[in-house]
């Protein structure tokens, strides 16, 4: 008897942390998505600014002088 016992705590105890781990990977996942699309955007914004910043130089040289010792 005190066997069947212990297989049905050591099956409760594997069912308990195989729903934490699965809840820690959807949670895990969820993070990595966010910090992913996070960075997918900031890539979009240097490339938006680094042909913004080439066009200027090419069409305005002295308005990207000009920009350039604005921000430095």
């Amino acid at each position: 008897m005190r066997f069947a016992a212990n297989i049905g705590l050591a099956a409760l105890v594997t069912l308990v942390a195989l729903v934490a781990l699965r809840v820690l990977m959807v949670v895990a996942g969820g993070v990595f998505g966010l910090l992913f699309g996070l960075l997918w955007f900031g890539l979009k914004i240097v490339v938006v600014v680094g042909v913004f910043w080439f066009v200027l130089k090419i069409v305005a040289p002295d308005a990207a002088r000009k920009l350039k010792g604005t921000f430095r």
